[in-house]
């Protein structure tokens, strides 16, 4: 069973996404048939940290969460524009009442939990030797942080770096064809 039958929502930042995390997870998904939608706070050219450029069409406020049966946040530092972002709470909420998968990786999960939807569930996020600030916001929203590469816990996905995007992203297949 491959996922063509599946539609999976990829929200990027408008400057600064994590390249490699957008360009390796849209890869994995579409070589299963995934039918995919990017979206970010604006239309026009994103633009990632590494420079790619990704044509936005839809926007996190033309976008509805049912239509998909996944919606995945990327990470890179222009992620932070989500974090104080009461539209993407809204999605994030939206997305758990229609009983889809929720997926985010890098410093993304952060958006998770302040929206709410991580208390008291496992999680895990970007963090580094000199870094703990996001792994920090976690714990302050009520989040078990694990530590792990990837996590899930329920119908939430979190991923911790650019290095785990294969691993994440064939996470949400097998929650997809389950």
């Amino acid at each position: 069973m491959d996922l063509s039958d599946k539609k999976i929502l990829i929200i990027i930042a408008f400057d600064e996404f994590q390249d490699i995390e957008y360009r390796e997870v849209r890869k994995v998904l579409e070589n299963d048939n995934a039918e995919i939608t990017v979206a970010s706070s604006k239309a026009g050219q994103a633009r990632g940290k590494l420079g790619n450029i990704v044509n936005i069409k839809e926007t996190i406020y033309t976008i509805s969460p049912k239509d998909y049966d996944t919606v995945i946040f990327i990470g890179g530092p222009g992620a932070e524009e989500y974090f104080e972002n009461h539209r993407a709470y809204q999605i994030c909420h939206e997305t758990l009442n229609h009983k889809k998968i929720l997926a985010a990786i890098c410093i993304a999960p952060v958006i998770l939990a302040k929206a709410g939807v991580l208390s008291h569930k496992k999680a895990t996020v970007w963090s580094s030797a000199i870094d703990q600030s996001y792994v920090e916001q976690l714990k302050s929203n009520g989040v078990v942080y694990t530590g792990n590469t990837v996590e899930m816990d329920s119908k939430i996905i979190t991923a911790s770096c650019p290095d785990a995007s294969s691993d994440f992203a064939n996470k949400i297949i097998s929650v997809l064809k389950e």
